[in-house]
């Protein structure tokens, strides 16, 4: 029997992760991510800022042949982002360019196989941004914008 394979899903996730993992002064970026976890986080058990969940709640499957082998799945992506007030602004500025450079980096990347979906209108990329909770000095903001992973067969 054949060695299990990391999914798609798996690979496109852990390349996010290691993306916002990398925003540092070092890389260009004006923050320093202090963590970056794939769970939802109890804000008040959080210790160091900024942190970062990377959750993939909604995904959409479909098989997009009529043999019924090849997939695609529609992937709503949430970053919640826990930082100081004084970190805010250069935070949502540092995630937006992740996600915009990584919208630009697997548009044509036949080996990968996934991009960040782009408005149906061709407008361009949107990212939703809103700050969720304000308490003390911690917010949380919310970032969420769609991935697809295209021609799936066997590596779901």
């Amino acid at each position: 029997m054949p060695a299990p394979t990391t999914s798609r899903y798996e690979t496109t996730r852990a390349t996010l992760v290691s993306a916002l993992e990398a925003i540092t002064p070092a890389n260009n970026y004006r923050s320093t991510v202090a963590k970056v976890e794939t769970r939802l986080l109890d804000p008040n058990a959080i210790t160091s800022f900024p942190t970062l969940s990377v959750l993939f709640p909604v995904e959409t499957f479909k098989s997009i042949d009529t043999t019924k082998t090849t997939f695609e799945s529609k992937i709503h992506v949430l970053i919640l982002a826990y930082c100081r007030g004084t970190q805010v602004d250069a935070l949502i500025q540092d995630v937006r360019r992740v996600i915009v450079e990584n919208s630009l980096k697997y548009v044509n990347d036949a080996n990968n196989k996934w991009i960040i979906e782009i408005a149906r209108d061709m407008a361009g990329l949107v990212i939703s941004r809103a700050d969720l909770i304000r308490l003390n000095d911690v917010v949380m903001l919310g970032f969420t914008f769609d991935i697809r992973l295209m021609s799936q067969t066997s590596t779901f």
